[in-house]
């Protein structure tokens, strides 16, 4: 893998890759082609202005590029950094997760959004885990 990654479990070094690219490879597809992507996940209702949709596709890219911060960077601890790369992308996805699940459930989007709700939900639930386990399993 990448030596700055020494200090933190393969598994989690790798879920950290992983994640930013899914979230990078999303957001460049809602900036180049948002109408493209909504019909990739099944959404049949697009938005007039698809401007928004690449407006949150900034969100979503820098989201996957916060993911790879500890990659790049040389001024933190790197298991302080993922720890926080953790906790902040996982209140992100659970903020997303919850307003999805809301809108669906008060017909403000289509319930083939759900996907979003559940892979963001599922996404930080397992951050929620990969940070006990970075903290050594404490439950504060």
């Amino acid at each position: 893998m990448n030596r700055c990654y020494s200090e933190i479990p393969m598994g989690i070094a790798i879920y950290c890759w992983l994640a930013g690219f899914a979230d990078a490879c999303t957001g460049l597809l809602l900036l180049a082609a948002p109408e493209f992507t909504l019909r990739l996940m099944s959404i049949e209702t697009l938005p007039k202005e698809p401007v928004y949709l690449r407006y949150i596709g900034v969100f979503v890219f820098t989201v996957g590029l916060t993911y790879w911060l500890p990659a790049v960077a040389r001024w933190s601890p790197r298991r302080e950094l993922v720890m926080s790369v953790l906790f902040i992308t996982g209140v992100v996805r659970a903020a997303v997760a919850g307003f999805v699940a809301f809108e669906v459930s008060r017909g403000g989007l289509e319930p083939a959004w759900m996907v979003v709700c559940f892979t963001d939900a599922s996404f930080a639930a397992v951050q929620v885990w990969m940070l006990k386990e970075l903290s050594g399993g404490a439950s504060d």
